[in-house]
């Protein structure tokens, strides 16, 4: 099954700019972890200091909040407000023409 666990906070510019390399540094960490596929990490691209963090499941098990993702949760709630959400994937289309 394919899920999306989301972790987004809300931090000012200030506390991003001091965790973001952090950030990417701990994920890099969770490479290997069996029925990850894949881990992104976004600024929103208006205000650049709201981060998220996708990680992408393909795993047999009924899509919930992972230990991983409560763990990214919890180290982010010291910048900012956070909310983690698990999405279904239900369809995927390619980004490939049709012709």
């Amino acid at each position: 099954m394919k899920w999306v666990e989301t972790i987004r906070v809300l931090c000012s510019l200030q506390d991003a700019d001091a965790f973001k390399d952090e950030l990417v540094a701990q994920l890099c960490d969770f490479r290997g972890i069996k029925g990850i596929k894949k881990i992104s990490i976004m600024l929103q691209s208006a205000y650049e200091h709201d981060i998220a963090v996708a990680l992408f499941w393909n795993k047999q098990q009924q899509p919930t909040k992972t230990v991983e993702g409560v763990f990214i949760a919890n180290y982010l709630k010291q910048f900012g407000s956070v909310n983690h959400s698990v999405w279904t994937v239900f369809s995927e289309i390619d980004g490939k023409s049709r012709g």
